[in-house]
C-alpha cells in the first residue's frame, strides 16, 4: 500500500510503529521493530533507541530501558543529557520516579547546556504536576 501511495519505508515509520506497539501494549514487538528496520536496510539511529526507550520507561520497564541505552552505547550512538531528560520526563508521567536518579546519575549537570535543558524540563514538569520531579532536578542541578 506504501509502495502505490509512492511512501518510502523510512526510520519515522519505525519509530511511529515502535509508539503504536506501545500505545497498544505490544511491547515484544515494539522491540522488533529493530529487527524489522535492519531487514529493510535501515540502520536506527540515537532517534530510534530513544523512542524504544521512551516506550519502555512509559510502563516502569527500567531493565529494558537500560538494555536500549547499552545497544544504542554498542551502536557507537549513546544517549547524550537531552536524551535522558527526556527519559526523566516520561517516567514521571508514567509514575515510575523511583528510577530518575539513575538517569541523573548518568548526565552531566555541570555544563550550561544540561542546565538550560533541565529549566525547560523543570517547566514541563510543573506544569504536568510533578512538582517533585522539578524541585529535586533544580537541587541536582545547584549541588
Amino acid at each position: 500500500m506504501m509502495k502505490a501511495q509512492g511512501i518510502k519505508v523510512n526510520e519515522n515509520i519505525f519509530n511511529s510503529l515502535i509508539l503504536g506497539h506501545e500505545e497498544a501494549g505490544d511491547m515484544a514487538r515494539s522491540y522488533g521493530m529493530l529487527k524489522v528496520m535492519k531487514q529493510w536496510g535501515l540502520i536506527p539511529s540515537q532517534e530510534t533507541y530513544l523512542t524504544l526507550a521512551c516506550a519502555y520507561a512509559k510502563h516502569g520497564e527500567w531493565h529494558n530501558v537500560e538494555k536500549v541505552m547499552a545497544e544504542s552505547q554498542a551502536q557507537g550512538l549513546g544517549f547524550k543529557d537531552g536524551d535522558y531528560l527526556e527519559l526523566v520526563y516520561i517516567l514521571s508521567e508514567g509514575g515510575h520516579k523511583e528510577h530518575i536518579g539513575k538517569l541523573l546519575a548518568l548526565s552531566h549537570p555541570e555544563t550550561e547546556e544540561f542546565s538550560s535543558m533541565a529549566s525547560h524540563l523543570v517547566v514541563r514538569l510543573v506544569n504536568s504536576g510533578h512538582d517533585d520531579v522539578a524541585y529535586n532536578l533544580v537541587q541536582y542541578t545547584v549541588d
